[in-house]
């Protein structure tokens, strides 16, 4: 009996221990090492191709005479923007295991720009006179800069951290435009401007950071975004109205405070 007490004395301490490294013992999952995981800053640049449809509208009456003659003219163009992109951002992520997710907040400076001409030729008709219109436009437009809000996705794999993002984009778009309405009677319209405005759109992407060392990533990020239409100059029923959608190629750099 006395070797029996003796040898469970022994034993419980021992059978304790064992079973309070057991519940310390971090699960499997939460050992993953927090690599990518914080605050970071970062940069990027890169090359930005995409298109913008562009719109000069007529609709309004001209008097022909004594008549009054409503003309509606319209002429439309997709033309390519591309240029150089850059910006920097800032944001978190979190791990959970290999899963990754935050918010990215970037600022864009940019120089794509695009320009565009075309020509159209429609009816104007009136209670009693009819006639054609020929609308001609010309165009420029600019990207200025753009600020990006996304929430972002990914799986770390090794030192590789693949990742999709969806948001927000807001972006300032410079236009200096003419469109001119000659109908075959009538008194010419001539409509010309330049207005600064911004776009809100839906931003969608896709990337890839590597882990250079512990608090430096680089990567690889496509980033797009499409607005709705919006019009630019206006005045006596003539318009000219942008439809913007956009792509960026990228390389970025992070530094990541972990």
């Amino acid at each position: 009996m006395k070797n029996f007490f003796l040898l469970s004395v022994a034993i419980i301490p021992m059978m304790w221990g064992s079973a309070v490294a057991q519940n310390e013992t971090t699960p499997a999952c939460c050992q993953c090492p927090k690599a990518f995981e914080g605050f970071y800053l970062g940069a990027n640049i890169g090359y930005g191709v995409g298109g913008v449809t562009t719109t000069a509208k007529r609709d309004a009456a001209t008097a022909i005479g004594a008549t009054a003659v409503h003309q509606t003219a319209r002429v439309s163009s997709r033309d390519n923007v591309r240029g150089v992109d850059g910006g920097l951002s800032v944001g978190y992520l979190h791990r959970f295991c290999n899963l990754a997710a935050g918010l990215d907040f970037t600022a864009n400076w940019v120089g794509s720009s695009v320009s565009g001409r075309a020509t159209s030729t429609t009816v104007a008709h009136g209670p009693t006179a009819n006639g054609s219109v020929t609308a001609n436009a010309s165009y420029k437009a600019r990207l200025e800069n753009s600020l990006q809000l996304a929430a972002k996705l990914g799986w770390v794999i090794g030192n590789a951290l693949p990742f999709i993002k969806l948001g927000w984009d807001n972006s300032q778009w410079d236009v200096k435009g003419t469109a001119s309405f000659t109908p075959n009677v009538g008194q010419n319209f001539v409509v010309r401007g330049s207005k600064d405005k911004r776009f809100n759109a839906f931003l969608w992407g896709a990337g890839v950071d590597f882990l250079a060392v512990r608090n430096v990533s680089l990567g690889l990020e496509y980033t797009g975004t499409a607005a709705g239409s919006k019009k630019m100059i206006q005045k006596n029923g003539n318009s000219i109205s942008i439809k913007p959608q956009y792509n960026k190629f990228a390389l970025t750099a992070k530094y990541i405070f972990n």
